[in-house]
């Protein structure tokens, strides 16, 4: 009997060991366009522990679909789950995020000893990238968006934007500067994405700072319970909602129940209250009095005046594609191959035909002087 117990005390001293071993952090991903059956491909619910290889195949799983003309690859060293509770400290992330037809979080991915990297291995995601959607690569350098190369073609983007990591919050006499770290690193996130010539963004937000992950998750949030309009949701749920810490942004990814509803959000045509019909119908009211009719711009005749040197693309010879150009032939690396090779042929194929008829002309001569 009491080495039954002993086993017992043993095995449950191990399984604590085992989990004060684990570690978690939080990450999240939104995609401006729909990405079509995302959510029945998640294992389970969200405010639910994710581990490292579920997460790396719900991200390929949006990646792969090449769905954005801009891949934003976003690295904050130091970020925890609370502070996702802070919304003034991603105020325009949030307001991007508002507009994503598809997101995805992990409020904790669990990592352990056996996992290879202690947090999502953006460098190969970002090959992937390049890969898949053959995407050009863009890099922030020391948090100035004027780092960021400007745009001159339609290519997809891959940008890529490692942040100077933030102070712990154990750290005393770091308080207050951890948010607004955070704020400035979101006023330089704003300045990249306005900067872009499309909409049409994929975001992936994530840290390379795990932290120890030994607690209890909270209790999961039954959406059932939620009122469908989020005006209506009592002041006492949504305070104990914002306070838990297995979700991220439990107002845009709780609160609004269309959520639960994939549809496209940013195409013209798309309403979730009413049809195309019943918006049509709306009466159109008539204009009687001059003073209501619609004030239209006197139209201006423009003069544009062209010079030769403004008729070349681009700014400088470097920006003009070439036969030479070091991209081009590395893109086209088959082609350029195959005509080497076939131009080689054809020259060796003419030069050995010529010497052959040398060859024949020198037999002709030499048996011609024999007879003679």
């Amino acid at each position: 009997m009491k080495s039954s117990w002993k086993i017992g005390l043993f095995f449950i001293a191990f399984v604590v060991e085992l989990v004060s071993c684990e570690s978690s952090f939080p990450s999240f991903l939104f995609s401006h366009k729909l990405i079509p059956g995302i959510q029945d491909k998640l294992p389970h619910s969200p405010q639910e522990p994710f581990t490292l290889q579920q997460t790396n195949y719900m991200i390929n799983q949006v990646l792969e679909k090449c769905q954005a003309n801009v891949f934003i690859l976003v690295n904050q060293p130091g970020v925890i789950v609370q502070d996702f509770q802070d919304f003034y400290s991603f105020q325009n992330l949030r307001s991007y995020m508002v507009q994503a037809s598809t997101i995805l979080t992990f409020p904790h991915t669990v990592v352990t000893e056996e996992d290879p990297h202690k947090g999502l291995d953006l460098d190969k995601i970002q090959t992937y990238i390049m890969r898949q959607c053959r995407a050009k690569l863009l890099t922030l350098k020391d948090d100035d968006p004027g780092s960021i190369e400007s745009f001159i073609d339609s290519k997809t983007r891959v940008i890529r934007m490692d942040f100077t990591g933030i102070p712990s919050k154990a750290e005393e006499e770091y308080e207050g500067q951890r948010e607004e770290i955070l704020k400035k690193h979101d006023l330089t996130l704003l300045k990249v994405i306005r900067e872009l010539p499309s909409p049409f963004i994929t975001l992936l937000y994530t840290t390379d700072t795990a932290q120890e992950f030994a607690k209890i998750p909270d209790e999961l949030v039954n959406v059932n319970e939620i009122p469908n309009d989020p005006q209506m949701i009592p002041l006492s749920m949504k305070n104990e909602i914002l306070q838990k810490e297995n979700v991220i942004f439990p107002d845009i990814t709780l609160f609004d129940l269309t959520r639960l509803s994939e549809y496209e959000r940013n195409n013209l045509g798309h309403y979730m209250n009413f049809d195309q019909k019943d918006r049509d119908a709306e009466p159109v009211l008539a204009v009687n009095d001059d003073k209501d009719k619609p004030i239209f711009n006197k139209p201006r005749s423009k003069k544009v005046d062209v010079r030769p040197e403004w008729l070349r693309f681009g700014e400088d010879d470097d920006s003009i594609p070439t036969l030479f150009n070091e991209e081009i032939l590395r893109e086209n690396a088959l082609l350029v191959l195959s005509l080497s090779v076939s131009i080689l042929g054809i020259l060796l194929f003419i030069i050995c035909k010529i010497l052959a008829s040398l060859v024949r002309l020198a037999f002709r001569s030499i048996h011609k002087q024999k007879t003679e």
